[in-house]
């Protein structure tokens, strides 16, 4: 990309305080060894670690679907991997609203609030602790913005986690000279720009209108 001006680094409530290994979802972090080069951590921090080198969803494409495998060979890899998918195999946010009466959002917010470790704050962002120097001194210009949600799922959030993510990713920011822009409860969204799956998730009509504020406030204000 040697045209590249502006980076815009994403954060959400879930993701900073957590960890792949040991999340709902621990395959993802193999998916992302494989299709991305990112490392996995051996599993005794040692570099001869059986546990890690005998983990064959480390290498092999086959074993990334896990205990599921012989489930997906059977279905000839028809069914979705993660959750809700259309027919094509792909999530479809469409532009459908979210649906007051589902309680999935609801859910997931209970549980995002009981996972979220704030003790892994710190070391998540430290991993863009390389990244920001290397895109500085390409002259790359560089943004942490908190997404949008639904008030649905914001209102319900743990309070004192997300106070302490701000503050966290605020002091970051602000360490790097760079510009922090949360929009988590911007009134500029409403239910109608979140996929009724999971309101903390834009739909094709959320992602448009924040697509053209994020041009505004970041990529021309840069």
């Amino acid at each position: 990309m040697p045209r590249l001006r502006t980076v815009v680094l994403t954060v959400n409530y879930f993701t900073i305080g957590s960890d792949h290994a040991k999340s709902v979802q621990p395959w993802r972090q193999f998916f992302l060894r494989q299709y991305f080069g990112l490392p996995t951590e051996l599993t005794a921090n040692r570099l001869l670690d059986w546990g890690f080198w005998l983990n064959p969803s480390n290498f092999s494409k086959i074993a990334l679907y896990g205990d599921l495998t012989k489930t997906y060979i059977a279905s000839d890899y028809r069914a979705p991997v993660d959750i809700i998918a259309s027919q094509s195999g792909w999530f479809d946010g469409g532009d459908v609203p979210t649906d007051p009466s589902n309680k999935f959002g609801i859910t997931a917010v209970e549980a995002h609030n009981a996972s979220t470790d704030t003790k892994l704050y710190d070391r998540n962002l430290g991993y863009w602790e390389t990244l920001i120097p290397f895109l500085q001194r390409k002259k790359i210009n560089i943004a942490i913005v908190l997404l949008p949600t639904d008030i649905s799922c914001y209102s319900k959030l743990n309070k004192a986690k997300v106070a302490l993510m701000n503050n966290k990713l605020s002091a970051f920011a602000n360490k790097h000279h760079i510009k922090f822009i949360d929009y988590t409860g911007d009134p500029r969204f409403s239910a109608n720009d979140f996929t009724w799956e999971m309101p903390d998730h834009m739909n094709a009509q959320g992602a448009m209108k924040f697509s053209k504020i994020l041009d505004k406030d970041v990529v021309v204000a840069k």
